[in-house]
């Protein structure tokens, strides 16, 4: 009992089982083709060990890529392929060692008892299988990709500054949603009705000012025109002024011829005529107003001047009576006033003709624009 526990009796026990390994090993060698009977040829002791370890590490990486693939976890390719290529060649060294362990005998023969001892033990098996399934977890872990993590932790302040936005838009659409869901109380309409009161009297308040400032402007526009009318006016008057004064002088300097014959006079005959053609005129040439001007002082009304006034109003026109200074001596008679005495319009034509027509001469005269005058203009010299 006492040589079981002596070391130098295990160290010569471990010696035989090494020559007789070598020996097996030495006879197995020698033969050249040893008979297959269909009986498998035993396996050389302590190889089982190293495979079981080989095989882990080389079927580890591929297995766990595969289940984290199908979990759809995130897997960090650049450690995968470190760890797999570092399995892969522990994994061949561990294969390595265990077909080719006779040529590692010299270095390894301390090793080979224990691997040959360790093969038949059940926890040994045990602690492989807890070494792959522990070795496969931890590998997981270390191919997945590392979450992000926050080292510097905001403050309060901070938190609550980036959601200041989002917690005012939170605030309004619960404000509308209130709103919305919620009748508005008395009070609250209260409130709507006199705010949009007060924004329509605004309003109000705004057009009003627009209204006077453009009243304004109007009266302005108007105040100018007015004023522009009454300088119109008064250059008008300062123009008949010279004009009068032109023609009293050329009037005073010439003398006058005095009248052929008795003054003329218009007959009832003639009246009756004169009334028929008037009319004529009114109709066909839609004239409507007649001035019949006297030589001054004004008002020169004549028998003449009433009875031709009274013609052309019982024929439908508007007749007025103004004053008209002759501008040469030979002004006399009747003379009707036109724009242009070498073509004069139609309506002085007719009105010329229709004197003709009845034995009175008339004759054409230009006619001043300082003067007032209507569709028919006509000038009875001093002589009527």
């Amino acid at each position: 009992m006492a040589d079981d526990h002596n070391p130098g009796t295990s160290e010569s026990r471990a010696a035989k089982l090494i020559k007789t390994i070598d020996a097996l090993g030495d006879r197995q060698a020698s033969v050249s083709t040893p008979k297959n009977n269909g009986v498998k040829a035993p396996e050389r002791p302590g190889t089982k060990t190293l495979d079981y370890i080989a095989l882990g590490l080389l079927l580890a990486p591929p297995a766990v890529v595969v289940e984290m693939y199908i979990k759809n976890e995130a897997i960090d390719w650049t450690r995968t392929t470190v760890a797999t290529i570092a399995c892969w060649v522990v994994g061949g060294l561990f294969v390595l060692a265990s077909h080719r362990w006779q040529s590692l005998r010299p270095i390894s023969w301390r090793v080979l008892p224990y691997l040959v001892a360790a093969e038949s033990r059940f926890w040994v098996k045990a602690l492989i299988v807890a070494a792959a399934i522990g070795g496969a977890l931890a590998l997981s872990s270390f191919l997945s990709t590392p979450p992000h993590v926050i080292h510097d932790v905001p403050t309060a302040e901070e938190i609550s500054k980036a959601t200041a936005p989002l917690q005012a838009e939170l605030q309004a659409a619960n404000e509308k949603l209130k709103a919305i869901t919620q009748p508005a109380s008395e009070a609250d309409l209260a409130k709507a009705k006199a705010t949009q009161a007060a924004d329509d009297q605004e309003r109000i308040a705004a057009l009003a000012s627009q209204l006077a400032d453009a009243e304004k402007g109007r009266d302005a526009a108007q105040q100018q025109v007015v004023a522009m009318t009454k300088e119109r006016d008064a250059e008008k008057q300062r123009a008949d002024a010279a004009t009068k004064e032109l023609n009293l002088k050329k009037s005073s300097s010439q003398p006058r011829v005095p009248p052929a014959g008795p003054a003329k006079i218009i007959r009832s005959d003639m009246k009756e005529q004169m009334y028929r053609s008037a009319l004529s005129i009114k109709v066909n040439t839609k004239a409507a107003v007649v001035r019949i001007n006297t030589p001054p002082p004004y008002p020169n009304k004549t028998e003449f001047s009433l009875k031709l006034a009274d013609i052309f109003s019982q024929a439908g026109f508007a007749v007025y009576d103004g004053s008209q200074t002759p501008t040469s001596p030979t002004e006399t008679g009747v003379m009707i006033c036109t724009n242009d005495v070498d073509a004069p319009s139609d309506i002085d034509v007719s009105v010329k003709k229709m004197f003709n027509d009845v034995g009175i001469d008339a004759t054409f005269i230009p006619i001043s624009e300082a003067k007032y005058h209507g569709d028919v203009t006509i000038f009875l010299g001093p002589d009527l």
